[in-house]
């Protein structure tokens, strides 16, 4: 192992200064995991300067620098540094909550509005159902004779005499009224 140490084929000199690091410990490193650790290394700060947050460290700690007396704590000073962007997104984003609570109402208002439109349509329809069913139940009545209007079920007809008559006579009815029809528009013109 001291060999390998003097090589430099051991962890990383911060594990061997005391670190209390686990991940840092004195182990013997493959040449893989050498290149691996080196890639990771090459990895993070690619994604330190993607994100930005290299530009923001280095800019802190310039300022920091550039300071006429070193603060105290420079930590607590980093704290408060980076916190000024926090209170401008927090600000942005109480605004922004604002705007889309105002467009929240607004569209569970207009949906209440369309809910009462589905639903006065719905009664619409179920009225339009019943209306129709009863129609149905007139016109069967009338085809089997049931109901007595001067002309058919009480004069020993079959049932298909009288859906006979009945249809007849709806054919006279449309005809007379298409006739009638044509005699208004014809005088209005």
């Amino acid at each position: 192992d001291d060999a390998r140490r003097e090589s430099g084929e051991m962890a990383s000199s911060i594990a061997r200064d005391g670190s209390m690091d686990p991940t840092l410990i004195d182990v013997a490193l493959t040449p893989e995991e050498s290149a691996a650790r080196a890639n990771r290394k090459v990895r993070f700060r690619q994604h330190l300067v993607q994100t930005h947050a290299e530009k923001e460290l280095v800019d802190a700690f310039a300022r920091m620098y550039r300071m006429n007396e070193t603060p105290e704590d420079p930590l607590e000073w980093l704290l408060t540094y980076f916190e000024r962007d926090m209170h401008a997104q927090m600000e942005r984003a109480e605004k922004l909550a604002v705007n889309y609570k105002r467009e929240l109402q607004k569209a569970e208002s207009e949906r209440e509005e369309l809910l009462a439109k589905v639903n006065t349509l719905e009664e619409n329809v179920r009225s339009l159902k019943t209306a129709n069913d009863d129609l149905k139940e007139i016109a069967n009545r009338r085809v089997l004779g049931v109901v007595d209007d001067g002309g058919f079920g009480g004069g020993g007809n079959s049932d298909t005499e009288a859906l006979k008559e009945a249809v007849a006579r709806d054919a006279k009815k449309e005809k007379k009224e298409k006739k009638e029809k044509k005699e208004k528009k014809s005088k209005k013109e």
